[in-house]
């Protein structure tokens, strides 16, 4: 059974509801977004250090990079520790200072079938939707359900490793099974989605994992789509990481068969985030709480926002989306043209 951490929104006066219209369905409601958020917000921020406290676009990069990470440990703490349907994400807002969001779940109904979406709200400064080269990113109901038989006990862990997979890292096109697909590479395996592109939207049907992979065709030049926040889309100037590694490093898993990796074990332990934020000087103990793999790495107090040769490194993984936010407002170090 797991830990009931969060119980700051287990109070009976706080009934979290969904809202209904005609043709969609949007969770939690729109107008108890901002009453969550204030208390999940203070949750947060009450027992991490001042220096976290007070970011701001002024703050050094340090500190932002050590924000995010502490911002990823939280969501994933919280996602991991309640077991309805509430879900959080750790989003960077264009000045590089890391927000809590309530991940707001969209459902449209349509006569071919339900679509999904997420919106993210960061308080009353910082809302958002992602977006890919220009459309909305919608989810077809099959993609829910092929996440959801690969966490069966946990449906809201499932959700939480969707959002991951999803805006986290860079998308590509592949031949794959015959068809083009939008491919994703997601530590340590691949996904691949097979989508409709519409005038303003593009519509992921459903899901397929290296097993479902039969045959696997490199396009190059390696045609790239960006995750970016605002409505007009501009390919951005800078691109700091190489579409024809990630290609073949996609291609690599593929015929290795990586698995997923194993779902997070139900939490056991009864600390409270008051508790584990105080140790967060020394971030390799939040490893057993978290799989966030940045967290089990040092910072170095004199870190810049900068990626080496486009790799991850041990201060690279905000930073590598970070350079992109501070150039053309891109997520997930995806740069460069379509």
């Amino acid at each position: 059974m797991k830990t009931r951490q969060f119980e700051f929104l287990n109070n009976p006066n706080v009934i979290v509801l969904g809202e209904k219209g005609k043709k969609y369905d949007l969770f939690p409601h729109t107008q108890q977004l901002q009453t969550l958020w204030t208390k999940i917000d203070k949750h947060f921020r009450l027992p991490i250090a001042n220096k976290f406290q007070r970011a701001d676009k002024r703050a050094s990069d340090s500190i932002k990079a050590s924000l995010y990470e502490v911002a990823m440990a939280y969501c994933g703490l919280f996602n991991n520790a309640r077991s309805d349907k509430i879900q959080l994400h750790a989003l960077p807002s264009p000045d590089l200072v890391t927000h809590i969001t309530i991940v707001q779940q969209i459902t449209i109904y349509g006569s071919a079938g339900n679509l999904h979406g997420f919106w993210f709200y960061g308080g009353p400064t910082f809302s958002a939707e992602i977006r890919l080269g220009g459309k909305h990113l919608l989810l077809a109901s099959h993609v829910l359900e092929q996440f959801r038989k690969r966490y069966p006990d946990d449906c809201g862990l499932a959700l939480s490793n969707l959002i991951n997979v999803l805006f986290q890292r860079p998308w590509m096109i592949a031949t794959i099974n015959g068809s083009p697909m939008l491919i994703i590479s997601y530590d340590p395996t691949i996904f691949a989605f097979p989508f409709e592109e519409q005038e303003d939207r593009f519509i992921l049907k459903t899901c397929l994992t290296v097993n479902e992979i039969h045959s696997f065709e490199l396009n190059l030049p390696v045609t790239v789509y960006n995750l970016h926040y605002s409505q007009k889309y501009r390919p951005p100037p800078l691109r700091t990481w190489d579409p024809e590694k990630e290609m073949k490093l996609c291609h690599e898993r593929w015929v290795k068969r990586a698995p997923m990796s194993p779902p997070l074990a139900p939490m056991t332990k009864r600390e409270d985030w008051t508790h584990l934020a105080y140790k967060l000087t020394n971030l390799e103990q939040l490893a057993n709480f978290t799989s966030n793999e940045v967290c089990q790495r040092r910072r170095e107090p004199d870190s810049k926002l900068a990626v080496e040769n486009g790799t991850i490194t041990q201060k690279a993984r905000f930073c590598e989306f970070s350079r992109q936010y501070r150039g053309c407002r891109c997520l997930g170090g995806i740069g460069g043209e379509r």
